[in-house]
């Protein structure tokens, strides 16, 4: 039942964050860094319904509970403006949101206030999207990161 919260907040985050329309984009997107034909559907090979990988950069907000595993991973991300939203358009704005993942992620070394950089797998079943966590890392704390109220 939490992981369906999970879920719905994250939804909800997608399109009341990043539904904005206000990223241009010509050509291939830069981040996508390609589709997997495995999942949700028949992908095809730009379309919502494929596969999409991004690096996600961003600071630790919030980590499940530990008697809770399903419970928020929280990370306050920068924008990825190539980010392939349920309707096709591209972008989503820098902002906090809660992240959840369809395979286990290790999330024993990462602590709060930690700045982390992953690979986010998301694709989408309709209006319903389906991601995976994969390969975080804890980069080191002066690394800059381009988030709201910060210079860089």
């Amino acid at each position: 039942m939490r992981s369906c919260t999970i879920i719905a907040a994250f939804v909800s985050l997608c399109f009341l964050g990043a539904c904005d329309g206000s990223h241009d984009q010509d050509g291939t997107p830069s981040g996508v860094q390609g589709a997997e034909p495995d999942g949700a559907g028949e992908p095809n090979a730009d379309g919502p319904a494929a596969r999409h990988t991004y690096t996600v950069r961003g600071l630790v907000v919030d980590l499940p509970a530990p008697d809770r595993p399903a419970s928020d991973f929280v990370l306050e991300h920068e924008e990825i403006p190539d980010f392939v939203r349920s309707d096709g358009s591209l972008g989503m704005p820098a902002m906090r949101m809660p992240f959840s993942s369809e395979e286990p992620i290790d999330l024993s070394r990462i602590e709060i206030g930690d700045k982390v950089e992953l690979e986010w797998i998301v694709w989408w079943d309709g209006s319903y999207p389906h991601s995976i966590i994969r390969n975080i890392r804890v980069l080191d704390p002066a690394t800059p990161l381009a988030l709201p109220g910060e210079g860089g």
